[in-house]
């Protein structure tokens, strides 16, 4: 299985026990351990005993959460039965199961995957937030859990958090073409990483900046890993780690060699500020192509993941940072617009595009359709080249404008264009 699973009892057999051509002796023949007799063989199979303790796989806690999640490799329980005669245990666990060596201390514990009273999956309250300096030492959390068959807990301790969240983030990437506007931005720049479908570059050479979040690791080492969106068993709970051999956490869902992203790349960090690292991502990189969604995971000198919660209020939601890799497709008249149904009360833009042919004077307006002017968004002078700009959905006066359709007009060398936007609400 490409996960751990501490309840399997496979069936076997053994088809043959029999002395070897010419064995000068029986004892060739594997026997019992007590009194030597012959092991039987044969068609008949037998099943194991389950005498594998389970284990706690997967935990996720964001610095400054009071809430972690707890996956274990088998469904356990809060108390322990007897082993002859056999009794099952009898409880369910509960915070009082767990201890953590931080500053907080559990108390509560919400079960989420169950069977019966035991439990596979949980969310472990904390009585105060888990700090990023713990998480980024992996700060022990201890178990005292049992299996059906009384097995206690192999492994008690395990990191808070196999992964580091609110540890690092990015803060923009960008190519290095076209010319954006350095007021309103433009194609060519971002500043989410959360997945999101208007959140793109193109498959061009990448710079990329991010921000150590946690003072105490402001002087280390970070890398960079990014793959092209690996699939199951790499993914699993929609999370991967790099590796072999980089990660150094407890993480036993990832970290085994049937899951662990060979196939991601690496940059080494060029230092830009106390907390600030900068990464080069090239377009001849294998995950750098039209079509991808690119996911990242920084890895702390220690070896802890570091990535972000798609839901900050559930830890369940670990994911890399991720944004997309899409080719440019221009439109007619070298004046190409982007995402042209917004939401400006959810921060989102049009983007548009433009390529004047020669030197000489642009200038792009945005009109409503009674033909007032909303908003200018260019005047100049521009030469021949690829430039971008955004419209956030905004007049002159800065106030966001009535829902509706509206038109932006670019006009220049080689250029007399307009295209049309819907602001919804």
């Amino acid at each position: 299985k490409p996960y751990p699973d501490t309840s399997v009892t496979p069936d076997w057999r053994i088809s043959e026990n029999n002395d070897p051509d010419g064995a000068a002796a029986v004892f060739e023949r594997l026997r019992a351990n007590a009194g030597g007799a012959v092991v039987a063989s044969g068609p008949a199979y037998a099943t194991a005993t389950d005498a594998a303790g389970p284990v706690i796989t997967y935990t996720v806690t964001a610095a400054g959460g009071t809430r972690t999640y707890l996956s274990f490799s088998e469904p356990v329980y809060g108390d322990v039965g007897t082993i002859s005669p056999y009794t099952p245990p009898s409880l369910p666990i509960d915070f009082t199961n767990f201890t953590y060596a931080g500053a907080a201390s559990p108390s509560g514990l919400t079960r989420l995957v169950t069977s019966g009273i035991a439990t596979s999956e949980a969310f472990l309250a904390l009585d105060a937030p888990a700090t990023g300096a713990e998480i980024v030492s992996f700060t022990n959390l201890t178990a005292t859990v049992w299996d059906v068959m009384n097995n206690p807990i192999a492994t008690a301790t395990h990191n808070i958090s196999d992964v580091g969240i609110n540890i690092i983030a990015p803060v923009w990437a960008t190519t290095p073409e076209p010319q954006r506007d350095t007021i309103r931005g433009g194609i060519g720049l971002i500043r989410k990483f959360d997945a999101s479908d208007t959140e793109w570059l193109q498959d061009l050479d990448i710079s990329l900046q991010a921000r150590i979040l946690e003072s105490t690791i402001s002087g280390d080492n970070i890398t960079l890993h990014f793959d092209d969106a690996p699939a199951y068993p790499v993914r699993v709970k929609e999370m991967w780690v790099p590796g072999p051999g980089v990660v150094t956490t407890n993480d036993l869902l990832h970290d085994h060699p049937l899951n662990v992203n060979s196939g991601a790349l690496s940059e080494a960090q060029t230092v830009s500020g106390p907390s600030l690292r900068d990464y080069s991502l090239l377009a001849a990189d294998a995950p750098v192509t039209d079509g991808a969604d690119l996911e990242l995971l920084f890895l702390t000198s220690a070896g802890l993941p570091c990535g972000r919660l798609e839901d900050p209020a559930d830890p369940r939601t670990a994911r890399p940072w991720m944004f997309r890799i899409r080719g440019l497709r221009e439109q007619r008249g070298t004046a190409t617009i982007m995402n042209n149904v917004i939401n400006p009360t959810q921060g989102e833009t049009t983007k548009l595009y433009y390529r004047p042919t020669s030197s000489g004077p642009v200038t792009i307006t945005v009109f409503d359709l009674k033909g007032d002017i909303v908003d200018v968004l260019y005047r100049g002078q521009r030469t021949a080249g690829e430039y971008s700009t955004t419209w956030d959905g905004r007049n002159r006066g800065g106030r966001i404008v009535a829902r509706g359709i509206y038109f932006i007009k670019v006009v220049g060398p080689g250029i007399n264009e307009i295209r049309k936007v819907l602001v919804v609400k």
